[in-house]
Protein backbone atom coordinates (compact mmCIF):
# COMPACT_ATOMS: atom_id res chain seq x y z
CA UNK A 1 0.00 0.00 0.00
CA UNK A 2 3.42 2.05 0.25
CA UNK A 3 3.30 2.90 -3.33
CA UNK A 4 -0.62 3.78 -4.06
CA UNK A 5 -1.53 7.13 -4.72
CA UNK A 6 -3.81 8.07 -1.31
CA UNK A 7 -5.71 11.02 -0.76
CA UNK A 8 -4.65 12.76 1.99
CA UNK A 9 -7.02 15.11 3.98
CA UNK A 10 -6.07 15.33 7.94
CA UNK A 11 -7.76 13.71 9.94
CA UNK A 12 -9.85 12.04 7.83
CA UNK A 13 -7.48 9.94 5.16
CA UNK A 14 -5.75 7.94 3.79
CA UNK A 15 -7.10 4.78 4.99
CA UNK A 16 -6.67 1.02 4.39
CA UNK A 17 -8.95 -1.35 5.77
CA UNK A 18 -10.14 -4.94 5.43
CA UNK A 19 -12.93 -6.71 6.86
CA UNK A 20 -14.27 -9.67 7.30
CA UNK A 21 -17.98 -11.05 7.44
CA UNK A 22 -19.45 -13.82 8.48
CA UNK A 23 -21.72 -15.40 5.60
CA UNK A 24 -25.48 -14.04 6.04
CA UNK A 25 -24.42 -10.60 7.45
CA UNK A 26 -26.57 -7.71 5.40
CA UNK A 27 -24.49 -4.18 4.86
CA UNK A 28 -26.82 -1.84 5.45
CA UNK A 29 -27.24 1.62 3.27
CA UNK A 30 -24.52 4.05 4.09
CA UNK A 31 -22.51 6.90 2.68
CA UNK A 32 -19.18 8.70 3.96
CA UNK A 33 -18.00 12.20 4.84
CA UNK A 34 -16.05 12.77 1.64
CA UNK A 35 -16.13 11.48 -1.88
CA UNK A 36 -11.89 11.79 -1.68
CA UNK A 37 -11.84 7.71 -0.54
CA UNK A 38 -12.45 4.89 -3.03
CA UNK A 39 -14.38 1.64 -1.21
CA UNK A 40 -13.58 -1.80 -2.71
CA UNK A 41 -15.85 -4.82 -2.48
CA UNK A 42 -13.56 -7.66 -2.93
CA UNK A 43 -15.11 -11.04 -2.34
CA UNK A 44 -13.56 -14.15 -1.86
CA UNK A 45 -16.18 -16.60 -2.00
CA UNK A 46 -19.22 -15.36 -3.26
CA UNK A 47 -22.28 -17.91 -2.65
CA UNK A 48 -24.96 -18.03 -5.27
CA UNK A 49 -28.54 -15.88 -4.84
CA UNK A 50 -25.70 -13.58 -2.91
CA UNK A 51 -27.59 -10.35 -4.14
CA UNK A 52 -26.73 -7.11 -5.42
CA UNK A 53 -24.26 -4.17 -4.71
CA UNK A 54 -26.00 -1.21 -4.76
CA UNK A 55 -24.82 2.08 -5.28
CA UNK A 56 -26.62 5.07 -5.39
CA UNK A 57 -29.65 3.92 -7.87
CA UNK A 58 -27.98 1.40 -9.80
CA UNK A 59 -28.00 -2.30 -8.29
CA UNK A 60 -25.80 -4.84 -9.94
CA UNK A 61 -25.13 -8.93 -9.23
CA UNK A 62 -21.91 -10.30 -8.22
CA UNK A 63 -20.91 -12.04 -11.66
CA UNK A 64 -19.54 -15.35 -11.44
CA UNK A 65 -15.56 -15.56 -11.20
CA UNK A 66 -15.57 -11.72 -11.33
Amino acid sequence: MRNVPLARIRGQSPSVLFSILRPGVRIPPHHGFTNARLFCHLPLIVPPNCGKLRVGNESRAWPPGG
